[in-house]
């Protein structure tokens, strides 16, 4: 199984940049692990965040559309889970066959819903909310430390 993760944006904060960096080496020692960053259309003079999220929706929507992978989009309306629970959760998913999971997660403005629709789950890191860029390293570290119970490692007490 493949992981991927899809990140709508530039992560420009250098120290969360080299976090991220940290994490995805880590990840590749389980599975193969790609990330991808996807450029983010710049919201117009004014313009709402349900106006643009609508605006950027039908490229996001059509990535999900013709994803092969088990698809993931985290949002704030996704269902949150305990870090054991999550563990579990993506040990069903490895022992599936599915060829992947990807991991979508927005920009600064998230999600329209019809993005949220293609997915075949909806997850939320917490109920607190983060910037886009700390979500990614969040992200990153719980899917390493996922793996880590799944292996009965000591990353996690």
């Amino acid at each position: 199984m493949r992981l991927k993760f899809v990140f709508v944006g530039k992560t420009r904060n250098r120290a969360l940049q080299g976090e991220i960096a940290e994490y995805h080496r880590r990840l590749r020692r389980y599975l193969p692990a790609d990330i991808q960053e996807l450029r983010e259309a710049r919201p117009g003079n004014r313009e709402e965040p349900a106006v643009f999220r609508r605006r950027q929706a039908p490229r996001l929507a059509e990535l999900l559309r013709k994803e092969r992978f088990y698809r993931v989009v985290l949002t704030e309306q996704g269902r949150a889970q305990t870090t054991v629970d999550f563990a579990a959760w993506l040990e069903q998913l490895l022992a599936s066959g599915r060829p992947g999971v990807c991991f979508y997660l927005g920009g600064a403005f998230g999600f329209d819903d019809s993005v949220c629709r293609q997915a075949d789950y909806l997850l939320s890191l917490s109920p607190l909310t983060f910037t886009h860029e700390l979500a990614r390293v969040i992200l990153l570290e719980q899917v390493y430390r996922a793996l880590t119970i799944i292996r009965g490692e000591t990353y996690h007490y």
